[in-house]
């Protein structure tokens, strides 16, 4: 499988999944924590997105991307709004898709 590009640095070059995990380690504890509560926050999704924007707030925060730039606290809540509702069905089905391979498989055993 040919990887793409979907993380940038700001000139533009492809962040290589080598990059990312290195820069994800530096993170530490703040990342961990952060994503053990999403984890578990998001284990069940509502069709409002409220659970969605809950998680995504979380992260941005966490990471200092609400200082400046479209996700500022003033404006996230709306942008994350519009997130959802572009994308918010597709992940409801991919959780749902991943809910019934999880239940075969333990089925199988």
């Amino acid at each position: 499988m040919i990887g793409k590009g979907i993380l940038f640095a700001s000139d533009e070059t492809v962040l290589i999944p080598e990059i990312i995990h290195y820069e994800i380690d530096n993170f530490g504890e703040s990342y961990i924590n952060t994503t053990q509560k999403i984890i578990q926050y998001s284990e069940e999704l509502d069709k409002d997105g409220e659970v969605f924007i809950k998680c995504a707030s979380l992260i941005l925060s966490n990471f200092g991307m609400t200082r400046s730039g479209p996700f500022k606290k003033r404006e996230e809540g709306n942008i994350l709004l519009d997130c959802w509702s572009k994308v918010g069905s597709s992940i409801i089905e991919i959780k749902i898709q991943y809910c019934k391979v999880a239940v075969q498989e333990i089925d199988s055993y």
